[in-house]
Formats: C-alpha cells, sequence, structure tokens
C-alpha cells in the first residue's frame, strides 16, 4: 500500500529531507570562527517571536540554521578550545545519535523501548564492574533482575549526584515504628522521628554545585550543605572533615553523606578517596564520589591509582559525556549496593509494576531518551584500550601545557597539575619575582585579576582560541586572596602542542596590549 503523507505538514520527501541534512552537516563542518557587529554584539538578532503560521521545507530551514545560527556556536570541538569538559565527540557517534533519534525509544518503561531497557542495564553492568570489581557471578545475578539496581542514567551529572543522594538521605532517614518514612511524611516529620536537629551533606569547598542543589531540591537547604576546607592542592582535609563531623554528632545532626570528588570542576583536583571511605566507615555515614569527570581514568593502567578507594563508596557518578567522549546527555549512578535505589521506588498502575522490568520506578526522570545507545556504542566503539590511549595522552598534553607554564616568564601555574585540568595565570615578567617570593600587595593581585579576566574575555570573543576562568584561593606567606585563574581542560584528542603554543601566545600578545604600564603601579 502507498503511504500517504498528511496534507497539512508542507515538508519534503524523506529522501529529499535525507539529502538536505547530509548536505547541511557538510557545509557547517567545520564551523567557522564567530562574527561580531561593530559594538561586539554576536549576530544575528533573533526577535520573531510568533510561530509561524505555515511550515517551512526542510532545506530552507536548514539555511536559515547554516546562515544564523551555525556560524556563531561554541567551537567546542575545535583543538584551540580548552574552556570546557564536554566538546569532542568521534563522528560514528553522530550516526548512532541519528538512529536513536529516529527510534525514538522511551526509557521509562519496558514496553516502550524494549531490547533498549536490556541494552541500559547491560551497559551500567559493564560501568559497574569498572568501578567496583565485582565478580562475575554478581553480575549474572543482579545485571537483569528486576528487583536489583546498579545504576541509573540521567541526563547529567547533575541529576545523577540528585539521585544519589535522594537514595542516601531515603535510607539515612528510614521509616520508623508509626513513621511511615521521609518520602510519605516530610523532612520535618523525619527528623522529629529520629530525634535529629538538622539533616546535612558534608564535603569539600570544591564540590560541584550540584551538590547545593541536591540540598535545595531535597529538603535539607543549602546552608546544610558543609564545606570544610582543602589543602594547597585541592583536596579535601580529612583533618577538618572529622571535625566537622565531631560537630555535627555532637549537635545531634544526621549525615546525609560525605561527598567526595574525584576531578573537581575547578582544578581538576582528587580527592583523598580512600581515606574519605575510611572516615565513612569508621563513622558509618554514607559515602557518595562525584566522578563526572574523572571516572575514565580506571581504564588507564598508568592512572587508574588516582581512584584508589573508589570501590569503597556506596554510589558514584560517571558522566558520559565529559572524558567518556559521548554527546551531552549520558551520565550514570552507580550503586554499590543493589537494593539501594529501592529506598526511591515509585509505582502506578499503567505502568511501573511489580515484575514489569521499567527503569523509570527508581528513577528521578520519567520519559526520557535512550542516550544510553550512545554510551553503549562509544565504550565498544573505543574499547578499554582506546580509551587509554585518548587519556594518556591527554594527560601527557597537559604536562606539556604545564611545563610550557614553568618555561615562560610571563605565566605562573597556580596549583600544581594532578589530572588533565591546569589553573594559571598571565603575570608580567618584571612582576614574577615578586610571585615567587610572594610578595604581591593586594592592589597588585587586583591589577592581575582584572588583568586575566581581559586576557579570557578577549581571546573569547576572538573567536580562534579559548580558555575558561574561575577563582581560586591563592595562598601566600602571609594571606590567602582570591585571584582569578585561567583554566585550561586539556581533553581534546584533536589538540597539539602547536595547538597549546598558539593558545599560550595569544594570551601574551592579549596583555601586551593593555594600556596600564605595570611599572606605574604599586610594587609594596
Amino acid at each position: 500500500m502507498k503511504q500517504q503523507r498528511h496534507p497539512a505538514i508542507p515538508v519534503v520527501a524523506q529522501r529529499e529531507f535525507q539529502k538536505a541534512w547530509q548536505q547541511s552537516l557538510a557545509r557547517a563542518l567545520p564551523i567557522s570562527a564567530p562574527s561580531q557587529n561593530a559594538d561586539g554584539a554576536r549576530s544575528p538578532e533573533f526577535t520573531d517571536f510568533e510561530i509561524p503560521e505555515e511550515g517551512v521545507l526542510a532545506a530552507s530551514y536548514f539555511d536559515h540554521l547554516l546562515r544564523e545560527v551555525v556560524p556563531f556556536a561554541a567551537q567546542v570541538s575545535s583543538p584551540r578550545c580548552l574552556s570546557h569538559m564536554t566538546g569532542y565527540v568521534p563522528e560514528e557517534l553522530t550516526k548512532v545519535g541519528e538512529l536513536a533519534l529516529a527510534l525514538n525509544q522511551n526509557m521509562v518503561k519496558y514496553e516502550a523501548s524494549q531490547t533498549f531497557t536490556v541494552l541500559e542495564r547491560l551497559t551500567i553492568a559493564q560501568l559497574h564492574r569498572l568501578v567496583y570489581s565485582m565478580p562475575l557471578s554478581f553480575y549474572e545475578r543482579h545485571a537483569y533482575a528486576e528487583s536489583s539496581t546498579l545504576g541509573i542514567v540521567t541526563s547529567g551529572g547533575t541529576a545523577s549526584n540528585i539521585s544519589a543522594l535522594w537514595v542516601s538521605r531515603n535510607r539515612r532517614l528510614p521509616a520508623l515504628h508509626d513513621f511511615q518514612g521521609i518520602e510519605d511524611a516530610g523532612i520535618s516529620a523525619a527528623l522529629a522521628a529520629h530525634g535529629c536537629r538538622r539533616a546535612v551533606i558534608i564535603g569539600s569547598n570544591a564540590i560541584h554545585y550540584s551538590i547545593d542543589k541536591a540540598a535545595g531540591v531535597l529538603g535539607l537547604g543549602v546552608t546544610n550543605c558543609l564545606k570544610v576546607a582543602t589543602t594547597r592542592d585541592g583536596r579535601i582535609d580529612l583533618s577538618a572533615l572529622r571535625r566537622t563531623i565531631d560537630r555535627c554528632r555532637q549537635q545531634n545532626d544526621a549525615i546525609v553523606a560525605i561527598v567526595g570528588v574525584a576531578g573537581t570542576t575547578d582544578c581538576g583536583a582528587i580527592d583523598p578517596l580512600d581515606g574519605l571511605a575510611d572516615v565513612s566507615e569508621e563513622y558509618k555515614i554514607p559515602f557518595h564520589v562525584d566522578a563526572a569527570w574523572g571516572a575514565p581514568f580506571l581504564l588507564s593502567h598508568q592512572y587508574r591509582h588516582l581512584l584508589r578507594g573508589i570501590d569503597r563508596a556506596d554510589s558514584v557518578t560517571v558522566d558520559g559525556h565529559k572524558q567518556l567522549h559521548t554527546p551531552i546527555g549520558s551520565s550514570v549512578v552507580l550503586f554499590r549496593d543493589p537494593a539501594a535505589a529501592a529506598a526511591i521506588e515509585k509505582r502506578t498502575a499503567y505502568m511501573l509494576r511489580p515484575d514489569s522490568g521499567d527503569l523509570g520506578a527508581r528513577s528521578l526522570e520519567g520519559s526520557r531518551p535512550s542516550s544510553v545507545m550512545l554510551l553503549h556504542a562509544a565504550l565498544h566503539m573505543l574499547g578499554r584500550v582506546g580509551y587509554e590511549r585518548l587519556l594518556n595522552e591527554s594527560m601527557a598534553m597537559a604536562q606539556f601545557m604545564a611545563s610550557e607554564i614553568r618555561a615562560r616568564d610571563s605565566f605562573e601555574l597556580l596549583m600544581e597539575r594532578q589530572t588533565n585540568v591546569l589553573v594559571y595565570r598571565y603575570v608580567p615578567p618584571e612582576w614574577r619575582s615578586l610571585t615567587e617570593r610572594d610578595q604581591l600587595s593586594a592592589a597588585q593581585h587586583e591589577h592581575l585579576n582584572a588583568l586575566n579576566l581581559h586576557i579570557q574575555k578577549v581571546q573569547h570573543d576572538n573567536g580562534q582560541a579559548s580558555v575558561g576562568r574561575t577563582v581560586i584561593e591563592y595562598r601566600g606567606a602571609d594571606a590567602t586572596v582570591r585571584v582569578v585563574a585561567l583554566r585550561a581542560v586539556v581533553a581534546n584528542p584533536l589538540s597539539t602542542t602547536s595547538d597549546i603554543v598558539a593558545v599560550l601566545d595569544e594570551q601574551a600578545a592579549i596583555a601586551r596590549t593593555c594600556s596600564t604600564p605595570f611599572s606605574m603601579l604599586e610594587r609594596a
């Protein structure tokens, strides 16, 4: 029977659509540098706020995208884009992405996804074994068991962290006698039933802001997300952690979880996970690790030691769209205990029934796409050997950049490199001796802050290269000051040493164009 197109949908035939799409991709890549108006604003402006009355042909719409949208998009895959923890995606995965989009599977229930539910459980089990190294018999028993949850796929690290802490909160404040549990009664009733003053989460001052979000969403309150000091290398201070725990215990606070980080957003630091696990076990406090950035280092024989102790965590967040190079939208939270996620289980009559196999029964999100297909594809196309090569090369490139920064008389490495994220700043050559002796005045630090803000913004707006920026504590001999740091994420496999040199050269050139003579500034 001949298929008919709906007359109300003015689109081209499927064959013409595919042709237009392929031509559009060919024209869109590589993306040209973003252009600017005379006043520095990006163009064009989008001011047509009405949905069009009539649809347009796909080819016309693609032409609109290529003229007015794509040229001004962020160049996250550029080898000189060192700004973001997301970026390069292998071309083969775009084809997998097209297939996932066309199939439009809904992972909330088995009936709307079928084999993709099985594929998701398999992928979770593979990542679980990477982190926890349980025996094969463990996965044969739990990977596909409806009553077991080895992990939950989410749309990002934030949702994964919230999910982990949701489980932890419910397990920390369970049902008691005539108290039905926090899910039914709420946080106030739970605290009263358990005789606690408040519920808190404890981590370092370098934890991701998604932990603050979790504290808000879960009803704990952001002020009850307690942040302890870090050491000079950006890792949690275990002594400060113990003092905070002791104070909470004295005040009868319910500690929902200790949060460790394997790859901080600011500087890529990895907390002493073994030490955190010791503290967790000693005080009997749940332990969550946000390893959104650092978990893939487990695939490298050379660097897996950086995450020693991660297998002792109760839950671990892994982001596919960071160093596993999948498109944005694929994250997983893993649970050491397959029964843990039962603490957030929900059921309904029309789906999520017992024995249905519906993944949405223990998930923060309801309807969600089959992004796990991209994660499964990446793990199998690259394999352990491929990922190990990519990770080792990115660490070597980061080491090259750190050495290049040290070798120049106009840059200062602000923190020793731990992974492939670097924080540094531009310092005029005539001030280098002052930084080496920790003799910069407050006014000079402020000037350097303004200068590095200017360098980062101008380089980004130039459109050829970019780094990010952050604010870190600079610990001098006599005082600690907050300084603006340039932040480079060295994880794009397309980046070369020439690209790294070009990024630094441009930053130095921008600094030399600044009008304020350094000799006129205070040196006291």
